[in-house]
């Protein structure tokens, strides 16, 4: 029933939705699902998508229901954990499985809430909790929450703050299907000197995300009262964005030239533009699209 997204047509897919009225499962039934992935914060692992022709039927082992969360914006952490535990924020349309367990807000508090089980004080509490690696809901429900009034702004600003680099940061590559256009062709000038401001902007987002987990740490030290018991240092290494890296951004940049030269995305429109489905040439201006796919490459 799972397919990567990039392993279906586009247009099966139902993006965004925030209700199961909204989607036609007849022709856009494949889902976006998630189960987990690899250890990133903040935002990102949007990889997978479910077959929901025959919604729930044919895959449902347990009794209980969570239809009225389908596709819910929520907050998802990572299975498994050691000195911190990696919460995502989920937008609104997806499935999920027991990988991808989450919160879903019924009090405005989404933002708060994955700002403090993120944080070193979380992390603590869920190992004084479960002296294990592997957190599951029942751990998350047995978090002793303090909800400070005073301090509830600061910390849903700094999160969403971390969320919105973190999405820029993964909307950068092509395994995003918010994908635009590779970063590098707003500028004219030689790769190497636009890798310079590139890798500058990379460093900066490292930078400004580190800052901002720290401040968490501390407020959240000061709130359950753990200041002299909670180092609120976060190292670099467990910042998940990506780093500076030449050769990986020149081989994502010839990457996005091949998909420019078939069709998959265009100079003068930017995201997907042909990823099955039908082939509309007047969406790419005066280029010269190859159409049969096959690039001849000549020795010149």
């Amino acid at each position: 029933f799972l397919r990567f997204w990039h392993e279906v047509k586009i247009e099966n897919v139902s993006l965004a939705k925030g209700n199961m009225n909204e989607i036609d499962l007849s022709r856009s039934y494949w889902i976006p699902y998630n189960k987990g992935g690899a250890f990133r914060k903040w935002y990102g692992n949007q990889d997978y998508v479910v077959n929901w022709k025959n919604g729930s039927k044919d895959k449902t082992r347990g009794k209980q229901s969570f239809e009225s969360y389908y596709l819910k914006e929520y907050v998802s952490w990572s299975y498994i954990a050691s000195n911190t535990l990696a919460t995502r924020f989920y937008p609104k349309g997806f499935l999920w499985d027991v990988a991808g367990s989450g919160i879903f807000d019924k009090s405005n508090t989404l933002f708060y809430l994955q700002g403090f089980i993120g944080s070193k004080v979380g992390i603590a509490i869920l190992k004084a909790l479960n002296p294990t690696i592997n957190y599951q809901v029942e751990n998350i429900l047995q978090l002793p929450i303090i909800y400070s009034i005073e301090n509830k702004e600061m910390v849903d600003n700094l999160v969403v703050e971390n969320i919105e680099i973190s999405r820029e940061d993964w909307n950068y590559y092509e395994n995003s299907w918010d994908y635009k256009r590779h970063p590098f062709v707003i500028f004219n000038s030689l790769i190497s000197d636009i890798n310079v401001t590139y890798s500058e902007r990379l460093m900066s987002n490292i930078h400004k995300v580190r800052e901002n987990e720290e401040i968490i740490n501390s407020i959240f030290s000061e709130i359950y009262n753990l200041k002299d018991e909670i180092d609120t240092f976060v190292s670099i290494e467990d910042i998940t964005l990506s780093n500076p890296n030449e050769i990986r951004e020149v081989k994502s940049l010839i990457s996005y030239l091949v998909g420019v030269l078939i069709g998959r995305y265009s100079l003068v429109e930017d995201g997907l533009i042909y990823a099955g489905g039908i082939f509309d040439e007047t969406r790419y201006g005066a280029f010269d699209i190859d159409k049969d796919g096959v690039i001849p490459i000549y020795s010149d």
